[in-house]
């Protein structure tokens, strides 16, 4: 969105009357559906991993870490507040949360499901599957 924001708005960005920021903890942008294929091992884990910087129009600003943590919003005030105790004001906010999996919500789960929606748990899926396939060729 932010991208798609900063094509339509390129001369307001150049001339400094707009400004498109991009808050979020992570550096590190995980192409959640390429999990399939990782899991599957018809993908490297570490192809579906890319720097968000490289990722976002130069014009956008990328604050990240706890200083991009996005901790509370006030709507009437129009700010963010950062997990590093900062606030930042803004005129229009998009809020884009991606989707975070709660697999703590059922206990056991964690540790005895194969599922290619998480980073960590495709690469243990495509471990377990490989390990299968060794076994059943023996």
């Amino acid at each position: 969105m932010a991208n798609r924001i900063a094509e339509k708005l390129r001369t307001e960005m150049k001339t400094g009357e707009v400004e498109v920021t991009v808050f979020d903890r992570s550096e590190k942008h995980v192409y959640q559906p390429g999990q399939l294929l990782v899991a599957l091992g018809m993908e490297d884990p570490s192809a579906i991993v890319k720097e968000e910087r490289e990722l976002l129009n130069p014009r956008v600003k990328f604050v990240y870490g706890s200083k991009g943590e996005v901790v509370r919003i006030d709507v009437s005030n129009h700010s963010i507040f950062t997990a590093d105790g900062a606030s930042h004001q803004y005129d229009y906010l998009v809020i884009a949360t991606g989707s975070h999996n709660d697999w703590n919500l059922v206990p056991g789960l964690r540790e005895t499901e194969f599922t290619a929606w998480d980073y960590e748990a495709s690469i243990k899926m495509r471990e377990a599957l490989v390990s299968t396939s060794v076994e059943g060729q023996r």
